[in-house]
């Protein structure tokens, strides 16, 4: 349950709870999934199965809930069916 802190807690500069804000995920612009999607020569990162452009979709390697980024070398290409199983 959020705490509202009474106005003399602020006066006095009593030090407030964080809260933690849910973070946004990034749509990747088509010339990144394209640069993804070469560089894994069309091929899913764990099955290895070839795959058409849309039949695919980025994904982090390391996930953001876990400290990723959204920097290139932090994406992978995958099928849409590992990407499902693949969870987080």
């Amino acid at each position: 349950m959020l705490e509202i802190p009474s106005i003399a807690d602020i006066i006095l500069g009593k030090p407030q709870k964080k809260v933690k804000t849910k973070r946004r995920r990034r749509r990747f612009s088509r010339t990144i999934e394209k640069r993804i999607y070469e560089k894994y020569k069309h091929r899913c990162a764990i099955c290895g199965k070839i795959t058409a452009f849309d039949e695919g979709e980025i994904d982090h390697i390391k996930p953001l809930s876990k400290g990723g980024t959204d920097h290139p070398r932090n994406l992978q290409w995958l099928c849409h069916r590992c990407n499902k199983l693949k969870g987080n």
